[in-house]
């Protein structure tokens, strides 16, 4: 008769203890309810410093709009799960904020890096545990919404190894801000094709006599952003180039003409002024009689610089 063996069984107990994290796992082998052999394992397991968050700060953003030529910091949030502060030179690998400008494409997102750690005691209203990176704007010149969004990639292969794809990348929710054109400093013609320099004569023809088929202007800042401000006068006038002799020597400058008959007009809610075609006015001028002088380089002929005079409030410039 073939001998019977006693019956082996393999029991395993799973002990879960939450604090400290220590996982304790039993394997027992029995025969006939005895113990044979007995053995655990424990693992201990400990949170790490990966993020698990981030967020814009939108107490870090301006309540009103900004005006074009200015900078500031803007704030980003990030958790993570140690509840530790990330390096900062771990966020200088792993932190970028993507600045989309008015009406930008892809090809004009900027990317920022972290400039400096921020203190969690500057935060307002902060009931979890956050640390914060801050990121210098730089100069902001075009007026309109800009679209700011932060976003990680974690760059620590010890940890990009055991991390789900959706921890080792992530992006906040977008957040915008205005920015306002800066105070009025210049006019320029709305069409950008009008030349640098232009030959007319004062004789009969309206062609020839003809300086802008259809002058626009429009007043701007600075940065070319354009001022929409209404009731500003505009005077458009003929002046000799700068350092111009051709008057002491007899030269008279010619006349204006417009097809709206003014040249002097108030801008609109725009900040626009049309003065339609502008044009010599026929048998006016005179050239200097040194042909010498800087200005009749061709003989009879003269140049002459055609000049928007701006006065605005207390303010008065040229264009």
């Amino acid at each position: 008769m073939q001998e019977r063996r006693p019956c082996c069984l393999l029991s395993v107990w799973l002990s879960v203890y939450l604090s400290p994290s220590v996982y304790a796992q039993t394997w027992e082998r029995t025969c006939a309810q005895v113990a044979l052999e007995e053995a655990e394992l424990k693992l201990a397991m400990s949170a790490a410093n990966f993020i698990t968050d981030i967020a814009i700060d939108p107490d870090s953003l301006p309540d009103d709009a900004l005006q074009a030529g200015s900078s500031f910091p803007i704030t980003v949030k990030v958790q993570t799960e140690d509840s530790q502060p990330l390096p900062l030179e771990t966020a200088m690998e792993s932190l970028t904020l993507k600045l989309t400008p008015p009406d930008g494409n892809r090809a004009d997102i900027v990317a920022l890096q972290p400039s400096a750690a921020v203190e969690v005691s500057d935060m307002a209203n902060e009931g979890t545990a956050w640390c914060a990176f801050s990121f210098e704007s730089g100069e902001l010149r075009s007026a309109g919404a800009y679209t700011v969004t932060a976003e990680h990639t974690e760059q620590r292969q010890e940890l990009a190894r055991v991390l789900m794809k959706k921890e080792i990348s992530m992006r906040s929710p977008a957040i915008s801000f205005e920015v306002c054109s800066a105070p009025l400093s210049e006019l320029r013609l709305a069409a950008d094709s009008a030349p640098e320099r232009i030959t007319v004569t004062n004789g009969k023809p309206d062609q020839q006599r003809q300086l802008l088929s259809d002058a626009v202007l429009q007043l701007t800042d600075a940065y070319g952003n354009t001022v929409h401000t209404e009731g500003v006068t505009v005077h458009l006038t003929l002046e000799w180039p700068e350092g111009c002799e051709a008057e002491a020597n007899g030269g008279m400058l010619p006349q204006l003409e417009s097809s709206e008959g003014k040249l002097e007009g108030e801008t609109d809610r725009h900040g626009r002024v049309s003065f339609g075609a502008i044009s010599i006015k026929q048998g006016t001028g005179k050239a200097s009689s040194d042909e010498n002088v800087a200005a009749n380089t061709q003989g009879n002929a003269m140049a002459c610089v055609l000049a928007f005079e701006v006065q605005a409030a207390e303010d008065q410039f040229e264009g």
